[in-house]
């Protein structure tokens, strides 16, 4: 397990994003040179569930809503009740010429809101060399980092993920 301790921290947010098909968006980051799901920092104005949708959107074009995940209805009269994501990572980031820290990455489930389920994703260029949806099989012939596909493994594994899914 790598320890975080003495490092910055940075929290951003990754969307995946699940069609009906059984099939996951995912960008080719040109930075990284591996598939990954959408993703980035969380600016000061908004909040993880925002920042994930507005990733999904800039990387790939394809408006997304979040899979309701908020857990029990709380009668809250002025905080917000967030989505929780399906999972939260600590990774290491070691880019030049950044010194070291770490992106606290908030994962969440999302879906293509209704007009765009079928859109074909067009891909920010400056960031993201190809936009594509994927079944199971496709992502296991893919170049990307362990833990990605260790997370995409889980995501097309686990039935009550797929259940969260507007049927039709």
């Amino acid at each position: 397990m790598k320890k975080a301790n003495g490092f910055p921290k940075q929290f951003v947010a990754s969307g995946l994003l699940l069609r009906s098909d059984r099939t996951v968006l995912l960008v080719h980051h040109r930075k990284l040179g591996s598939w990954v799901y959408p993703g980035g920092h969380v600016k000061w104005y908004e909040t993880p569930d925002e920042a994930a949708v507005r990733e999904v959107f800039e990387e790939t074009g394809i408006r997304a809503r979040l899979l309701d995940t908020r857990g029990p209805s709380l009668a809250l009269d002025e905080d917000e009740l967030l989505n929780l994501p399906y999972v939260i990572l600590s990774e290491r980031i070691e880019f030049s010429p950044e010194p070291t820290h770490y992106h606290i990455d908030l994962v969440y489930l999302c879906r293509p809101v209704p007009e765009d389920e079928h859109k074909v994703p067009v891909h920010s260029p400056s960031e993201v060399r190809e936009a594509k949806f994927f079944g199971a099989a496709e992502v296991e012939v893919l170049d990307m980092m362990g833990d990605v596909r260790q997370i995409l493994r889980c995501v097309f594994d686990d039935a009550s993920v797929w259940s969260l899914l507007p049927r039709g």
